[in-house]
């Protein structure tokens, strides 16, 4: 799930990074997901859902735009929803929060 979300957030040249931002201040995103076993066939693990979280750090003028490309993106490589929730000021970044659901065989 990483290299997918990972690829879906480069498509758009979006700076993006696994659980933490660090240090950098630009736009950018940070995601993180949870996982856990969706069904079991033969004593095997056959399916796999992800619950996902993209904090998206966007200026006050790309909110709205950068949050739509960050949706469509995901959705795109197969990751269902964009609940946005709202956002809140971070410094001179707005944080949006994003989740979305996937699930892998």
């Amino acid at each position: 799930m990483y290299e997918i979300i990972g690829q879906a957030l480069d498509s758009i040249n979006l700076e993006n990074f696994y659980i933490s931002k660090g240090t950098y201040e630009g736009e950018c995103a940070v995601y993180t997901y949870i996982e856990w076993p969706s069904y079991y066939a033969d004593n095997t693990r056959k399916g796999t859902e992800y619950s996902i979280l993209v904090n998206v750090y966007a200026a006050a003028e790309n909110i709205e735009s950068t949050k739509e490309k960050v949706i469509k993106a995901l959705n795109n490589a197969g990751i269902k929803g964009g609940r946005v929730q709202e956002p809140r000021k971070e410094k001179e970044l707005y944080n949006i929060p994003i989740s979305f659901k996937a699930f892998k065989r």
